[in-house]
């Protein structure tokens, strides 16, 4: 069993999240598949604070992997937490699970077949770039999933033109974001967005603002849940670049904690995400040694219970 955890571990994860679907705290089970990179970044150098083409290139050089291998990685952690029970799927793969080119078709229609037949799990969350959601991909996961709830993620990280599109490099119009959360919520699945607090170039309370303006944005669109990441600094990336030169930092602790407090009084279906991920980030939100302790566990507690923890007192 040792060994087993240790393999499991390093590709999958389960964790406590309050789920805005079922009200109450419920475990996810975190499903990372190597897949073959994202393809914005192979074309276009990819958005300026991902890191995650590392993550990628580190066990298959950017090469697309057989299918046998997804399904063997799959297998092996749904056993291991079938016990765990988990009521959702998250699959991350390092960028979009629909691009044939990024994670083998038929790992596609065999995955969503065995996620149909597990006894625990209601939804299955999947991450796409707007290209590669199509009618067809939709109708396909849809009818394999039966019963299940299928959301899609999608990373528009700012309502904003010129922050999501020149700082962000995001490569995404809202006019092509809009159609695609219609085509997902026209064909029986659901549209959830990713929006990322403080691009560069943003104070701490322009990027709450922008954040507060995307959140509100994403929301009338018809989106049915928001993750917001908080920025962090992983290697290999501009915003690595801009950081090292003392012209960025990521927000204070306090900025997630006045967000917070506006995602309970709206009632908004909206996560923060944590603060950790592949490559290990350099740097994370935080304020001094002596009160950062606190305030993340005062928002690991909003994570797990939309309940706002104790919040320290402090002169930083």
């Amino acid at each position: 069993m040792g060994i087993a955890s240790y393999f499991v571990g390093e590709y999958s994860s389960l964790m406590k999240k309050f789920s805005v679907i079922e009200n109450r705290t419920i475990n996810r089970w975190v499903l990372n598949l190597p897949g073959a990179g994202c393809s914005h970044w192979k074309q276009h150098g990819g958005c300026a604070m991902c890191g995650f083409h590392v993550a990628t290139r580190r066990y298959n050089k950017g090469f697309l992997l057989p299918g046998v291998i997804f399904k063997l990685l799959y297998v092996m952690a749904e056993r291991f937490y079938k016990e765990s029970k988990p009521s959702e799927l998250l699959v991350y793969n390092g960028g979009s699970f629909w691009n044939d080119k990024e994670i083998p078709r038929n790992f596609q229609h065999w995955f969503f077949q065995n996620v149909s037949s597990h006894d625990s799990m209601g939804k299955v969350l999947i991450e796409n770039r707007c290209e590669y959601i199509t009618l067809r991909k939709i109708h396909q996961a849809v009818e394999l999933l039966g019963n299940k709830k299928l959301y899609v993620g999608i990373g528009l990280e700012s309502a904003d033109d010129f922050l999501r599109n020149v700082i962000i490099r995001k490569g995404l119009s809202r006019k092509f974001f809009e159609e695609k959360v219609k085509l997902l919520n026209n064909n029986g699945a659901f549209a959830m967005a990713y929006v990322f607090l403080k691009p560069m170039g943003l104070s701490d309370r322009l990027a709450l603002k922008d954040v507060l303006a995307t959140i509100d944005y994403a929301l009338s669109m018809g989106v049915s849940e928001i993750d917001v990441s908080c920025a962090f600094v992983q290697r290999k990336t501009e915003m690595e670049r801009q950081y090292l030169s003392g012209a960025f930092s990521p927000p204070r602790l306090e900025v997630i904690i006045e967000l917070i407090d506006d995602i309970i009084t709206h009632n908004w279906p909206v996560n923060i995400a944590g603060f950790d991920d592949y490559p290990p980030p350099i740097a994370i939100p935080r304020n001094c040694d002596k009160c950062s302790g606190a305030y993340y566990d005062a928002i690991e507690m909003f994570r797990q219970k939309k309940i706002l923890g104790d919040i320290p007192t402090c002169d930083c």
